[in-house]
């Protein structure tokens, strides 16, 4: 994590890293997709009124508009890099899978980006480590700001942020491809289960969303 105080050097060498991973992405997909945000949005604290009946599996194509509990989500690319830091150091024997990503919260309250992280289906193929890197059980993946190399906790409403969703994977790894998804998720106003928290978004344990994405190498 990135600490008050890290160096110039430091921070000069992730905006190197980040801008090789965003080399290709187009100026608009940079800017965010904050114009997404009018779509879907109905209940007055960032929840939706009714939720979407998935029946099949929609097709997850890069550049695409998708909505995602809270957020709307468009996944660019996947990259596999050696190294992130000052944000991610792998291990010995390690490489971090990069999923980029523009993140919007069109709702009028902020939105916690654990939500997105935990509704990620694991790329299993990539052969991700049993523990992500921020040490979160389950593989789920390590949220970080593009621009700045921050860990984001959430995320305001009206805003939207370049979010790479990564993962440590065996560096012997060199995959073309892998699948992106994610599961569909429903706003629960009142939780009538035990010990369970009102107003909030739940999995559904679905795959609502999936596609298969090239993987670049970067270096």
């Amino acid at each position: 994590m990135r600490r008050v105080g890290d160096t110039t050097s430091r921070a000069r060498a992730f905006a190197g890293r980040a801008t090789t991973i965003a080399k290709g992405t187009s100026a608009t997909q940079r800017l965010g997709i904050v114009a997404a945000g009018a779509l879907a949005v109905t209940a007055p604290l960032g929840g939706f009124e009714k939720v979407v009946d998935v029946t099949t599996v929609r097709p997850l194509e890069p550049g695409h508009h998708i909505t995602v509990g809270p957020f709307e989500v468009v996944v660019h690319k996947v990259v596999r890099i050696p190294s992130l830091e000052p944000a991610i150091r792998p291990v010995d024997g390690m490489q971090v899978l990069v999923v980029s990503t523009t993140v919007s919260n069109p709702g009028d309250s902020p939105a916690e980006l654990t939500v997105l992280s935990n509704a990620m289906r694991v790329p299993e193929a990539a052969g991700v480590a049993p523990e992500s890197p921020s040490g979160a059980s389950g593989g789920r993946p390590k949220v970080i700001d593009l621009d700045d190399s921050t860990l984001p906790s959430e995320l305001n409403p009206g805003l939207a942020e370049n979010v790479l969703m990564t993962w440590m994977v065996p560096a012997a790894w060199d995959g073309t491809t892998v699948k992106v998804g994610f599961e569909e998720l429903t706003w629960v106003e009142e939780d009538t289960t035990v010990h369970l928290s009102d107003r909030r978004w739940r999995d559904l344990d679905e795959l609502a969303w999936s596609g298969d994405f090239p993987v670049e190498v970067r270096s």
